[in-house]
C-alpha cells in the first residue's frame, strides 16, 4: 500500500532536519495525516479492482477448510497486519488502533462477521471499509 512508502519518505525528510524537537512534532503530525488518510480512503466506496463487502461476506460464509473460508481468514489477517504496521509508525498520542496483545484471527473474524450481519446495508462498500469499520468500534484508541 502506498502509505508505508509515504511514511518512509516522510521519515527520511524529517531526519535531515536540524531541529530535532520540531522534526519530531512534524513527523508525528505527518504520521497522523498519513494514518487518517489510510483509514479514510479505506472507508470509501468499493474500488472496481478490490474486493467488496459482498465478496468478503461470501468468503466469510464458507467453512474454515473451504477456499472461501481461508480467503476470509487470510484477507482479515492481512488487513489486521496492515493496520498494525501502519499504526506502528505513529507515536502514542497519534495511535488510532489499540489492539490487545494476543488478538487472534478467530476474534477478528467473529467481529467482522457480526458487523456484516448487523449492517447488510454497508456491504456495497469495499471489503477494507467493512473490516475497518467493524474493528474500529472495539479497538480504536480511546482519547482521554
Amino acid at each position: 500500500m502506498f502509505t508505508v512508502g509515504a511514511v518512509d519518505t516522510l521519515d527520511l525528510l524529517f531526519r535531515k532536519s536540524r531541529h530535532r524537537k520540531r522534526s519530531s512534532q512534524l513527523r508525528s503530525m505527518a504520521h497522523r495525516i498519513v494514518l487518517a488518510l489510510t483509514v479514510a480512503l479505506g472507508f470509501t466506496e468499493a474500488n472496481a479492482a478490490g474486493p467488496t463487502g459482498m465478496m468478503l461476506q461470501q468468503w466469510c460464509s464458507g467453512t474454515e477448510q473451504s477456499l472461501d473460508g481461508m480467503g476470509c481468514t487470510y484477507f482479515l489477517l492481512g488487513f489486521l497486519n496492515g493496520l498494525s504496521t501502519t499504526d506502528g509508525f505513529a507515536d502514542g498520542a497519534s495511535k488510532v488502533w489499540c489492539f490487545p496483545s494476543g488478538i487472534t484471527a478467530g476474534q477478528v473474524e467473529l467481529i467482522v462477521k457480526k458487523f456484516m450481519r448487523e449492517h447488510p446495508e454497508e456491504l456495497h462498500r469495499s471489503a477494507a471499509a467493512i473490516a475497518g469499520r467493524a474493528l474500529y468500534i472495539p479497538y480504536s484508541c480511546k482519547k482521554s
